[in-house]
């Protein structure tokens, strides 16, 4: 590599000097040199991303020829070919080379799954994405490719059935790609779906995700009652259909992107199979596979006596995250034996990275569905915020999963509330019965006092830091073992579950925002506490646990090197002045992070989409149920924060019958969050 580089950086130097002429420069043999390097370094990439490779390579030496006249011309592309040669790695020596992955496994390198992977590579000198010897047993395997005549595609016969593979295909790149899945299927592979515990029984219904040559399929089709193929290559679904052309009866091609949606070509397992018993699910669909499990829920939680297959190995941790899924939904799990090395990544390989190939689950039978626990909900508002969303609170009755519906504010609140007529679900609490305001005010004029220098302290400094105190002083007076804290400027757009599916396990919900202070207060308030997820716990809302909270009151409270007595005391003066003006503290970052810390099999984790800057987009006057409808096909709820305004550039954009009917409201937010309030929040998707 240095060699080839070096020598390109000579050839540069002295055409650039004028001591090369540019009819002299060796052009053919410059490509070919590099060309060669590429080749060596196969293994870096993908059967796909060395193709792309090379025809991108091949398109660069396509515009310049052997006795190139322009030294310009030839400058350019002389530093084209630099860079092709720093794009693949020195690293790539490095990695191969045993010590390496020795030194970066550590103890582990003693364990006999990674220690034979290890021997394999400092012995071939090259990283495969199966990195065994008996890899080797199938470089020579003998395939017959055969041409059908009806079809004009080719197939390898297989198993008393003929496998098609996609048009246009040749018979050297069918023979190799076969070679490659059936090793691929050796008992001895991590990527091998063969596992007598979690297999495919007699009778069962099966899901092949990912379908592709559909070998899967074809071994276990005798076994099942029906098989639906999922796959998103239109390539290979016309392969699959002469696969199986004489199966229709048996078998159910389905064209999609299997998905935590079911809308348009993206598909969910729940959206293609509400009423369908589904026995068995393999998955194999490009790390798209958590995704997918979320758009499986109500089938996972359904269907009896269910065992899966999950390919791992595309992205970092889907292999705890995936066993994590299933074992929410009761799943024991286990994984294929061995190891998958990632070798479409230059990260991963830096890191010597291992990932299982295979997640198995299998469920016990169901228990009957256990009773959601029930709780109150707590809305803390000022009677100006109360006034400005008055007209969508008949919302919160409807879809809030709570038995009752406390507003908590002042007198003036509470007069609201009682003339509101929002039916006998909704209450007022008054907030000093939790919380005197009167205590917290006095303690942040204290701490504030040489900043305010003789002047009184505004209301609404403290009211950032008493809100938040008041939800958590509440766990001290709640009888219930759960309640909901909800964000007043924020309705939901349906009613939806604060516990996974036929469980009483409560969810934490998740979004994106990361503030660095908030952890700063955290750590100086219980010193163990820290960011140990790369979401937030920042989501307009949370179920609390009473009990938890109590404990991380108590735990504040023990701190002896924080000023006060009362957990609200101390957060206040764990903040200088500076933070205590900046917002420096959340309750719902503290809580989760504690719970993540401290119990964490208490709740599961949930990606929760809410559109937060609703007031950019509809008015409060005039948002209607067709609106809300739309919405919630994609959010769970809508946020009117203060000061937001909709604007003339904006108007009609979302609140329009004919924009509803071809987009999402998911894809109307993408489009317009591209231009809206640049450098703030943004909702994320995977």
């Amino acid at each position: 590599m240095n060699q080839t580089k070096n020598l390109l950086v000579k050839i540069r130097t002295a055409i650039a000097d004028g001591r090369l002429a540019a009819e002299a420069v060796p052009v053919g043999d410059m490509k070919e040199c590099v060309r060669t390097e590429l080749e060596v370094h196969r293994s870096t990439f993908t059967e796909q991303q060395y193709a792309a490779v090379l025809n991108r390579f091949d398109e660069l030496c396509a515009g310049i020829a052997e006795g190139e006249a322009d030294k310009e011309k030839l400058l350019l592309f002389t530093d084209a070919l630099i860079l092709c040669t720093d794009m693949i790695s020195e690293a790539v020596y490095a990695l191969a080379d045993g010590d390496y992955w020795r030194y970066k496994h550590g103890e582990d390198a003693g364990n006999p799954e990674i220690a034979g992977i290890i021997e394999y590579i400092d012995r071939e000198k090259k990283i495969n994405l199966i990195s065994y010897e008996f890899v080797k047993e199938y470089e020579g395997l003998p395939v017959t490719v055969c041409p059908d005549d009806g079809s004009g595609m080719y197939y390898i016969p297989y198993k008393g059935r003929k496998m098609f593979f996609p048009r246009g295909w040749d018979e050297e790149k069918i023979a190799g790609y076969y070679r490659r899945v059936v090793m691929e299927q050796d008992m001895r592979s991590p990527h091998s779906y063969k596992n007598e515990a979690f297999g495919v029984k007699e009778g069962d219904v099966v899901v092949d995700a990912g379908a592709a040559e559909g070998i899967f399929a074809l071994d276990c089709i005798d076994k099942a009652s029906m098989l639906y193929l999922i796959e998103a290559d239109a390539a290979w679904l016309e392969a699959l259909e002469q696969t199986f052309r004489d199966d229709g009866e048996k078998v159910r091609l389905i064209y999609g992107f299997l998905d935590s949606y079911h809308e348009g070509d993206h598909v969910s397992i729940d959206g293609l199979f509400a009423e369908k018993e589904i026995h068995y699910i393999k998955m194999d669909i490009e790390g798209a596979e958590k995704a997918a499990l979320e758009g499986a829920g109500k089938t996972l939680a359904r269907c009896r006596g269910m065992r899966c297959a999950i390919c791992a190995y595309h992205c970092r941790e889907d292999a705890e995250s995936i066993q994590n899924v299933l074992h929410g939904y009761g799943f024991e799990t286990e994984t294929s034996k061995g190891y998958m090395c990632p070798d479409w990544t230059l990260e991963a390989y830096l890191d010597a990275e291992l990932r299982r190939g295979i997640v198995f689950g299998k469920a016990g039978e169901r228990l009957p569905a256990a009773k959601e626990p029930e709780y109150d909900a707590l809305l803390v508002v000022t009677a100006k915020d109360f006034a400005r969303v008055q007209s969508q609170y008949h919302r919160l009755a409807a879809d809030l999963p709570a038995r009752r519906i406390f507003f908590v504010g002042n007198e003036e609140v509470g007069k609201l509330v009682a003339d509101a007529g929002l039916g006998d679900k909704v209450s007022f609490l008054d907030e000093n019965e939790i919380l005197p305001f009167a205590d917290v005010h006095a303690v942040m004029r204290e701490s504030l006092s040489e900043v305010l220098n003789g002047q009184e302290l505004p209301r609404g400094i403290t009211g950032w830091y008493y809100q938040q105190f008041l939800k958590m002083q509440y766990a001290r007076i709640c009888k219930d073992a759960y309640y909901l804290v909800w964000d007043g400027d924020t309705i939901p757009c349906a009613l939806f579950s604060m516990f996974k599916a036929g469980t009483s396990t409560p969810y934490l919900d998740m979004k994106t925002e990361y503030y660095p202070q908030y952890f700063d207060t955290m750590a100086r308030l219980i010193p163990d506490l820290h960011k140990c997820f790369e979401k937030s716990f920042i989501s307009e809302h949370m179920l609390m646990n009473s009990e938890i909270m109590r404990e991380l009151l108590l735990e504040i409270e023990s701190n002896p090197h924080i000023e006060g007595k009362y957990f609200w005391e101390k957060i206040i003066h764990a903040i200088d002045a500076k933070g205590l003006q900046e917002n420096s503290f959340s309750e719902f970052e503290t809580y989760g992070t504690y719970v993540a810390m401290r119990h964490p099999e208490s709740y599961r984790l949930r990606d929760w989409h809410s559109f937060r800057y609703g007031g950019v987009f509809y008015s409060l006057d005039t948002i209607s149920d067709r609106d809300y409808a739309w919405l919630a096909k994609d959010f769970s709820a809508i946020s009117f924060e203060k000061g937001d305004f909709v604007r003339e550039d904006q108007k009609n954009l979302f609140d329009n019958a004919k924009y509803q009917e071809k987009l999402s409201a998911r894809q109307m937010l993408e489009i317009a969050q591209q231009e809206f309030k640049e450098g703030s929040y943004l909702e994320v998707w995977k």
